[in-house]
């Protein structure tokens, strides 16, 4: 005879953070959180500083302000990069190698970190962004819901909403699968891959 079939209960669901455990950055599509990045940031640091700067305002509507770290900023904090912030929090890259990149959240300060890519690539022209940019990216995508599907406007997604919260007991390290790829564009390319590149 056949055994009888088990039924299994379902697996409970995965608890909600309270509100006093999430560090918001935008609050009813108002900005909550400061941008800050490095004085003399290097061009890719910049650049991923932009890029947040960009989508949070694409998918929000709020506009978070950007500045350097030689002044203290009240509030909730964005650290993109090798900032004054992380060096005093001790935020270390123990274990990230190539463009990997490690998002934490310590007290009010959001810090989105990676290598710098060497000094010879911080320019518009080496095309080759660096652990910062991964930072900025992996954020935008598990925090924000964007995705980039295929380079251009018609190939990304972003979503709308009025609220941002990351919780505060985020401590994520990412490494990627592969040292280097690159790839050419399905459609819309003008040009060579390394004349436009985007977070996709």
């Amino acid at each position: 005879p056949a055994p009888e079939s088990v039924t299994q209960p379902p697996p409970p669901a995965p608890k909600k953070p309270a509100p006093g455990d999430l560090l918001d950055l935008v609050r009813a599509g108002k900005p909550a959180a400061t941008i800050v990045i490095p004085n003399r940031a290097s061009y890719w640091t910049n650049t991923a500083a932009h890029w947040l700067q960009d989508y949070v305002e694409q998918t929000t509507g709020a506009q978070l302000r950007l500045v350097d770290d030689r002044s203290d900023v009240p509030g909730a904090v964005i650290s993109v990069g090798h900032t004054r912030l992380a060096r005093e929090a001790k935020i270390d890259l123990e274990d990230i190698r190539w463009d990997g990149a490690r998002l934490v959240v310590r007290d009010n300060r959001l810090y989105l970190i990676g290598h710098n890519v060497k000094a010879s690539f911080q320019n518009a022209e080496s095309k080759i962004a660096d652990g910062n940019c991964r930072a900025v990216v992996t954020f935008l995508e598990d925090h924000c819901g964007i995705r980039w599907f295929l380079p251009g406007p018609n190939g990304t997604v972003i979503p709308q909403q009025s609220e941002l919260r990351v919780p505060r007991s985020l401590d994520k390290r990412f490494n990627p699968a592969f040292a280097f790829s690159s790839g050419r564009f399905p459609y819309g390319s003008q040009g060579h891959w390394k004349d436009n590149i985007t977070p996709a």
